[in-house]
């Protein structure tokens, strides 16, 4: 003979399972219909971006039309993509580094590098000027002649990106010597 407490702990649970379907029923339909409607979102999202796409392209279109028409030199659109690759591409074939560029087009050596690593893109000015330095001829844009830079009362030395700092500790000592003497 079956025991009491097993019969009425199975039909409990068979009750509690009963309810939490006719509970959970209208929320799975919910959740179904959302799902539905975020896929029917990014359908449309899709299909705008498209649309944008395809507008900006021939805003650009018309925009250098027009530029040849009043014999202006024809802009980089906004419709184009503008690649990082252009930036060092271009740099690199006029052997110049990032301050000498920089200094070239009016900017600064940060922005060279954040147009470099795709953080930053430049502005219409400078994109027309880094076009320009493009179809120039390297010899046109010889960088000039080394100078001695300054950077906040330091003496940098010929080679790119080596300062004269560590030689000064050596001579001197290290900072943290100098300090515990004091």
């Amino acid at each position: 003979m079956p025991n009491v407490a097993s019969v009425l702990k199975q039909e409990i649970s068979r009750l509690a399972r009963k309810e939490a379907r006719i509970m959970v029923r209208p929320l799975r339909k919910l959740a179904a219909q959302l799902r539905r409607d975020g896929a029917a979102l990014k359908r449309r999202l899709k299909a705008q971006d498209r649309a944008l796409s395809q507008l900006r392209s021939n805003a650009a279109r018309q925009a250098r039309a027009l530029a040849e028409k009043a014999g202006k030199p024809v802009p980089v659109a906004f419709g184009e993509k503008w690649r990082k690759d252009t930036v060092r591409s271009t740099r690199r074939r006029l052997r110049l580094t990032q301050g000498q560029f920089a200094r070239r087009l009016g900017v600064s050596l940060g922005s060279v590098n954040g147009w470099e690593t795709g953080r930053t893109v430049p502005r219409e000015r400078q994109k027309a000027a880094i076009l320009e330095l493009r179809n120039a001829d390297r010899s046109a844009v010889a960088p000039p002649p080394q100078q001695q830079e300054r950077r906040r009362g330091r003496r940098l030395s010929g080679r790119p990106g080596r300062s004269t700092k560590t030689s000064v500790r050596r001579r001197r000592g290290s900072r943290r010597a100098g300090r515990a003497a004091r």
